[in-house]
């Protein structure tokens, strides 16, 4: 009788019902996983993965000098040197982009997936306080359908390798920054007894935000 009842209950449930939150965000990350292997270097990522030349009007101008291939991470370093204080500040950002210019952009196709993700899930814990536990499939699909159709130019910021890099992963650093803030809002006692992550998350994400 107990099994009977188990079947006919398991039977009474719809597609969507069995569907999990983890199974959305999957289809998601599935689907923005095919976009980046689609969209091949482009635009800014072919200068950013040749050295810097601050001297001779750096990598994004016509009539530049002779270019070099990245071939190293010091030759990144000397690069995000050059470009700090000839062209503009975004050191992580451009960095990264050239890093995955170098190294290929298979492990950033992967690792842009990882961000997206991630990032929406930081949206829903600054958004309402609450651990992973209480996500459900209402709130992931509010969160993907604006991350796919409400931002001002998703192209540029979620799937360029160099766009992503300076604002996707960029934005996650900052909100990762905003996190114990956002938590402290919601529950006002947060800092009485902050979790062990809290402070070193600050340190790090805050430098890194700035």
């Amino acid at each position: 009788m107990g099994e009977r009842s188990v079947t006919v209950e398991s039977k009474g449930k719809s597609c969507w019902d069995r569907v999990s939150w983890q199974f959305i965000l999957g289809v998601f990350m599935g689907v923005f996983l095919i976009r980046n292997l689609m969209l091949p270097m482009i635009s800014d990522d072919i200068p950013y993965a040749f050295i810097w030349d601050g001297a001779d009007k750096g990598n994004l101008l016509d009539g530049v000098g002779t270019r070099a291939r990245i071939a190293s991470f010091g030759d990144i370093v000397k690069s995000q040197w050059s470009h700090y204080f000839t062209w503009g500040g975004r050191v992580l950002g451009i960095g990264l982009t050239q890093l995955f210019a170098w190294e290929g952009k298979g492990l950033f196709n992967i690792l842009n997936t990882l961000v997206f993700a991630w990032l929406a899930l930081l949206v829903f814990r600054i958004g309402t306080g609450a651990s992973l536990r209480s996500m459900n499939k209402t709130y992931i699909l509010w969160i993907m359908m604006a991350f796919w159709f409400l931002l001002p130019s998703p192209f540029a910021t979620t799937l360029w390798m160099c766009g992503s890099c300076v604002y996707l992963w960029m934005s996650l650093l900052e909100f990762l920054f905003l996190l114990p803030f956002a938590l402290k809002y919601w529950n006002p006692s947060f800092w009485e007894k902050p979790p062990y992550w809290s402070v070193p998350l600050m340190a790090v994400s805050g430098i890194c935000a700035g």
